[in-house]
């Protein structure tokens, strides 16, 4: 649980994990018959949820919860 003031923190740990898979290889994606693509696009669109949520609650100095 984050409140408000806490957002800008995660915000920066997204982007860091974003750059982190852009310059390297995530092991393990085939188990899941990905490839290194598709498994990029899909951790994108899924932070991207993360990011809406956190801009949400950082904008109505609201708690944010993780689950």
């Amino acid at each position: 649980m984050l409140n408000h003031s806490e957002v800008p923190k995660l915000e920066a740990e997204m982007e860091k994990l974003e750059r982190y898979w852009e310059e390297n290889q995530l092991e393990g994606v085939e188990k899941f018959e990905w490839n290194q693509i598709t498994a990029k696009e899909d951790l994108k669109e899924r932070l991207g949820y993360l990011r809406e949520a956190a801009g949400v609650a950082k904008m109505n100095h609201a708690v944010l919860i993780i689950s």
